[in-house]
């Protein structure tokens, strides 16, 4: 049998059996195995006493280089302690097997070794659990959609060229620019504040997101830096800034793809356009302009420290305030020093850097106080009508070029400033509106005090209220009467006051004055209603309305009903609507829709394809047509009611208008430009009368000398130019069909406003269809009468009745048709060139 084979019971060694009891020398008593009380007491040691007791007896060391100690008679000069390993020694007989087992009882395991094995292993397991859930989570996350706010930018809005701002819409200031725009100094300092490392690293930063998870876990609230820009500009672009442990994850992950997926210099070029720096301002573009009044191409490096010194915290280092200006100091200092250790600046040019001055910052101008409401609520109205929402609008970051020229703009004020009334002017209203001929564009525009003002009416845009424009519309009465080919402005009709209409109240001339038979042409200059209404009823109030609207009036406007009135301008037509009518007439009959939005250009630089205004391809009336009227209007300049319009010193063409004391206007124009001017009170039923101390407000006063005024700033440096003057006889051909004409397409209302309902006129009946008068008795002949030489009575005859018309689609029996015919329904008479004879076509063959 193999001593040395393995087995549960130790072998004697090869030198000899040994004593049972000197077995326990070498061979340590092995523990029994199991679990509960069963192993308790298997591994206790017999005769051990209690566990108070073992836990008090030594262990015996089991070191093979300790010695053993012999019984005392053992011991002599030669005698040799034997080691464990040599020999077993020799046991006294009288020993218990209890002291044996007492010295070899062995040490227990070493469990503070097995804590920290298990404690590695559970770590390293949840280090693999958690990079398998990173690089899952990390696969699986897309990159979201930015947030509205990052994205937001300021749509700004200019005069015509495009580099004067008149004023702004959206809430958030930012403009984006590309970094190219940005100097080099300002990028160099940002990268010296924010991220050194911002080319070379992954997009995030280790230690930076581990204190903010650290500072998170404890529960604070201390803000944490050392994020990269690419961090910054993932939380400001695509998340939200609350510091919580779930966004911080998220923010890393999406930095890390960020990184991955676009360039260095795209990242920095959006962190640079989002970061908000104080004042109002995000982004660098509207930062440089909010604390130095200059675009950021323009930054000097001084300056460019400035900037990025803010970044970390605007209101900490506003320079307004001395405390945080000379923490500002500090900070730009530190900065400047830290550019040359990135080797950005020399040491030279660090020496040399001088912490700049700030300018006086700006009185804080209201957006929409003065002209700026008026412009900008119409230039939102305007684009809405063409295209774009709301939200584009305020926040999609586009450059509204206007069509509204500086120059013109700026004599607008002016001229109102100087001709306003200066007594008892107390609630009166200017309304004043240029229109570019042939083009529609709004070349400048009045319309009011201040849009903010304290005033009830303050905010309603007076060039673009729907007033009456009275007497105006006659100029297209004269148009559609020489368009017919039956008129000159030499026919002939009456003038007196009044001028009875059937069923409805009669027309009455200023101060009822009665001016007898007159001409076309004097009854424009001097503005005579019954002589307007009376060619009206001629010719045919259809063919008037249809003058009206082919020349910009739209066919919805209020008030503007088929009848004999329409020529005395009772409709509430908006002045810019009026001067762009005007403006049909002074640009050869082209009629152009107005417009005060030229372009709009994208945060892209590309103009945005917005609706464009319509023009009509051919003139609206025959050219010779609008030459006539054209030289009927500079007619009423120069010997009519527009005399004041004189002193432009050019070719001028215009009409005053009036309507019952409640409006007063001037609408002329010159080859290059159209303009309108209205005067009136609170929301125009209040009369005017007294105003300036005038007696009867007219508009050959006030609003004449305003429009001059403004047309002599607004044309300052521009040729004088003569209308066109048409060959011919002055008459166009008959529309066959008005109707067909093109139309403009009106512009939606003020955004909010109502059209207002005025006090309602008598428009009278909507065609002329006089009384017929009883004939009078054929006399019978009386006895012994003689009759006289020549006369023959037929049986039977009956007396030629005395009414009439000189319109063939309104002739029936009774009223047969005559072109000698008067407007009261009379023959007119014919010998000695009396003027009604001139005043109707010839008689048909």
């Amino acid at each position: 049998m193999n001593p040395f084979r393995r087995g549960r019971k130790q072998q004697a060694p090869a030198s000899g059996p040994l004593h049972p009891d000197d077995d326990q020398w070498f061979r340590p008593i092995q523990p029994a195995r199991g679990r509960g009380r069963r192993r308790k007491a298997a591994n206790e040691v017999p005769g051990s006493g209690s566990p108070a007791a073992r836990s008090a007896q030594p262990v015996t060391p089991d070191d093979e280089t300790q010695t053993i100690v012999p019984p005392p008679d053992w011991l002599d000069d030669t005698t040799k302690i034997p080691r464990v390993t040599d020999a077993a020694p020799p046991v006294d007989a009288g020993g218990s097997r209890a002291a044996a087992a007492k010295k070899t009882v062995p040490s227990p395991p070493k469990r503070k070794r097995s804590k920290l094995r298990r404690l590695a292993w559970g770590l390293l397991m949840l280090s693999t659990v958690g990079f398998i859930v990173i690089l899952v989570a990390y696969s699986r996350i897309s990159i979201p959609n930015p947030n509205d706010s990052a994205i937001r930018q300021t749509t700004r809005v200019y005069y015509s060229g495009g580099s004067v701002e008149i004023g702004r819409f959206g809430d958030v200031n930012r403009s984006a620019v590309t970094l190219d725009k940005m100097p080099q100094s300002l990028r160099d300092a940002v990268l010296a504040a924010e991220n050194r490392n911002f080319y070379s690293d992954s997009g995030i930063s280790p230690k930076g997101i581990t204190r903010a998870l650290w500072v998170n876990l404890r529960g604070g609230s201390a803000q944490q830096g050392g994020s990269t820009i690419t961090q910054q500009y993932v939380k400001n672009y695509y998340l939200t800034p609350a510091r919580t442990f779930k966004r911080k994850i998220r923010e890393a992950l999406l930095s890390i793809k960020i990184d991955q997926k676009l360039s260095k210099d795209q990242i920095l070029e959006d962190y640079l356009n989002t970061i908000y720096l104080g004042r109002g301002a995000y982004g660098m573009q509207a930062a440089a302009k909010a604390y130095f009044g200059v675009d950021v191409g323009q930054l000097t490096p001084g300056q460019s420290v400035v900037l990025a010194s803010i970044i970390r915290a605007p209101s900490r280092y506003d320079p307004t305030d001395k405390d945080t200006l000379a923490l500002l100091k500090a900070r730009w200092g530190y900065i400047a020093d830290a550019m040359v250790v990135t080797h950005t600046l020399t040491p030279a040019q660090r020496a040399a850097l001088v912490f700049p001055k700030f300018p006086k910052q700006a009185q804080s101008q209201s957006r929409y106080g003065g002209q700026r409401g008026y412009i900008l609520t119409t230039v939102r109205n305007e684009l809405l009508a063409r295209g774009l929402t709301r939200d584009q609008i305020d926040n999609g970051g586009y450059r509204v070029v206007t069509t509204l020229d500086q120059q013109a703009q700026e004599s607008a004020l002016a001229a109102v400033a100087k001709e306003f009334p200066k007594t008892k002017n107390k609630n009166v209203r200017v309304g004043l509106v240029a229109v570019q001929p042939k083009t529609g564009k709004v070349m400048a525009m009045y319309g009011g005090k201040d849009f903010l003002g304290k005033d009830r009416y303050a905010q309603v845009n007076a060039a673009y209220y729907p007033i009456q424009p009275g007497s105006t519309l006659k100029i297209f009465t004269t148009a559609a009467l020489l368009e017919s080919g039956r008129y000159t402005m030499d026919s002939v009709f009456t003038g007196n006051s009044p001028l009875h209409l059937p069923g409805s109240k009669p027309v009455n001339n200023e101060f009822n004055k009665s001016y007898g038979p007159v001409t076309l042409q004097r009854a424009l200059d001097q503005s005579i209603n019954t002589a307007f209404v009376q060619a009206t009823f001629k010719l045919g109030s259809a063919k008037v309305r249809d003058a009206i609207e082919a020349a910009g009036i739209p066919h919805d406007t209020p008030g503007l009903e088929t009848n004999a009135r329409i020529t005395l301008g009772i409709a509430s037509v908006r002045p810019v609507l009026v001067a762009d009518a005007v403006a049909t007439l002074c640009g050869g009959g082209i009629h152009a829709e107005q417009h005060i939005v030229d372009k709009v250009y994208g945060t892209n630089g590309g103009e945005e394809p917005l609706r464009k205004p319509v023009i009509s391809p051919d003139p609206v009336f025959p050219p010779a047509v609008v030459s006539k009227t054209i030289q009927a209007m500079e007619d009423v300049v120069k010997h009519g009611t527009g005399t004041a319009a004189l002193k432009l010193n050019r070719p001028v063409a215009g009409k005053t208008g009036t309507h019952q004391s409640l409006t007063a206007w001037f609408s002329g124009c010159t080859p290059q430009l159209a303009g309108s001017v209205v005067y009136f009170k609170g929301d125009g039923t209040k009369s005017l009368d007294g105003v300036g101390g005038l007696p009867t407000f007219f508009g050959a006063v006030y609003p004449a000398a305003t429009w001059t005024t403004f047309m002599k700033g607004a044309l300052r440096g521009q040729p004088v130019e003569k209308f066109p003057v048409v060959e011919g006889d002055g008459q166009g051909q008959a529309t066959a069909n008005p109707s067909d004409r093109p139309l403009t397409t009106p512009v939606a209302p003020p955004e909010g406003g109502t059209v207002l309902q005025f006090p309602g006129f008598d428009n009278g009946p909507s065609s002329y269809t006089p009384a017929p008068k009883k004939p009078k008795p054929t006399p019978t002949a009386t006895p012994g009468a003689t009759a006289k030489p020549g006369a023959t009575a037929k049986p039977g005859a009956i007396a030629k009745p005395a009414a009439c018309t000189n319109d063939r689609s309104k002739a029936t029996s009774a009223t047969p048709y005559d072109a000698r015919c008067t407007a009261d329904g009379r023959i007119g008479k014919t010998g000695g060139g009396a003027p009604a004879a001139r005043g109707g076509a010839p008689p048909p063959a």
